[in-house]
């Protein structure tokens, strides 16, 4: 089994903004923003989860600065009927881009609720070890460790960073 991984923020589907959103399922979530053509980003994350922290890296080193990351893990056969295709994605990890990134293809009203319902749960429940859902947060000092190691490693390019982030890791401003 594959998970689909989905960066998402915490309060989007917990709390307040979910009982604004929650039971309206006309309206997509706005924790789930569709692309120009309708589809929605993830990631495909192995069933041991070996591959997710280097795909958390690899966004991490698409972002601006270093701040929390929020995620959610749901199993890939959990939505129904949903159409994955292999799309690049768009990080400074090549790898991870071709490999391991999905659209989910225009997905309907009633797979996005499901799909927000999902993440919901996973939130409300601080899911760690379901078969189903998962949720949690990469904290930036995780996530420097990560990128420290994708550069190491050859799989991320430092000069691809953005200056925010890379003033977070040591060594690597040009000059230094």
């Amino acid at each position: 089994m594959s998970w689909l991984f989905h960066k998402i923020r915490k309060t989007q589907f917990y709390g307040d903004q979910w009982e604004e959103w929650q039971g309206d399922p006309s309206e997509p979530h706005p924790g789930l923003k569709l692309d120009d053509e309708g589809n929605l980003s993830v990631w495909l994350v192995d069933d041991d989860l070996k591959n997710c922290d280097r795909i958390v890296a690899a966004m991490a080193a698409n972002r601006t600065s270093l701040q929390a990351l929020d995620y959610a893990l749901v199993a890939a056969g959990t939505i129904q009927g949903i159409n994955l295709a292999k799309t690049d994605g768009e990080t400074p990890d090549r790898f991870a881009n071709t490999h391991w990134h999905r659209d989910i293809l225009k997905p309907t009203r009633d797979q996005l609720y499901e799909l927000a319902c999902s993440i919901h749960e996973a939130v409300a429940t601080k899911a760690h070890n379901s078969n189903e859902l998962r949720s949690g947060r990469y904290t930036p000092s995780s996530l420097k460790r990560l990128l420290e190691r994708g550069i190491q490693q050859g799989h991320i390019d430092p000069q691809r960073l953005k200056k925010g982030v890379l003033r977070k890791l040591p060594g690597q401003m040009p000059g230094q």
